[in-house]
């Protein structure tokens, strides 16, 4: 099974919203966003801690080009919220901790 990640903040009164940190055309901001719904090989985890690295900061500069709104913060740890259908060996409640690079 292949799993692919999707952040969501933190969950606490289970609303369908997350605070992210988005790389827009015009810079970054801080914007609410609807939190994804686990499909299949997925979970959402929502994200209890997030690091901003070097490759983070490249990307807010235009340093790095990528696409835009592009939410930041690639490394970071936190409770797993929803599972897809097909996840094996992950749980509800579980805490992790991701490192998410692209193939």
């Amino acid at each position: 099974t292949q799993i692919e990640y999707k952040s969501a903040s933190t969950l606490t009164d289970r609303t369908h919203a997350m605070k992210a940190l988005v790389k827009q055309p015009n810079g970054v901001s801080v914007a609410t966003l609807p939190t994804p719904d686990a499909t299949p090989g997925t979970v959402v985890i929502a994200v209890m801690l997030s690091g901003i690295c070097r490759t983070d900061v490249y990307v807010a500069q235009d340093i790095i080009r990528t696409r835009t709104p592009l939410v930041l913060g690639h490394e970071f740890s936190g409770i797993i919220h929803s599972i897809g259908d097909g996840v094996e060996n992950l749980a509800a409640g579980q805490r992790v901790g991701v490192r998410r690079h692209r193939r």
